[in-house]
């Protein structure tokens, strides 16, 4: 299920809707504004079908980057939140360690973020 921004209302390669005018599309450091949720939740899912744990580890550090600097939540709050949860349900995967049994809830609630 990939994320699709609607051009009509965005101009930015990140879906950014908060920030007018931001040309990330063009130059990715130029980005203002928190990267919206969905794009995140995006990120968390696609790391389902990684294979390479170094890129998984990049993402993850990156995802959980933005959780706690652009969207301000806390440290308990990004450790904790469902899209950190499912990259590090796939580092489990990758490195043959266990699996939580209710990583379901955790992976449906990343599909609903991504479409907010």
């Amino acid at each position: 299920m990939p994320l699709t921004p609607n051009p009509d209302l965005l101009d930015c390669a990140l879906g950014c809707t908060v920030t007018p005018g931001c040309n990330a599309a063009s130059d990715p450091t130029a980005h203002r504004g928190p990267t919206p949720i969905a794009v995140l939740a995006q990120r968390g899912y696609d790391c389902g079908n990684a294979c390479n744990a170094t890129g998984v580890v990049y993402s993850l550090h990156d995802i959980m980057s933005r959780l706690l600097n652009e969207h301000q939540l806390g440290t308990d709050q990004v450790n904790r939140h469902p899209i950190v949860k499912v990259v590090l349900d796939k580092l489990c995967e990758l490195a043959g360690l266990p699996i939580a049994d209710d990583m379901g809830v955790a992976w449906r609630e990343v599909v609903r973020l991504m479409d907010s």
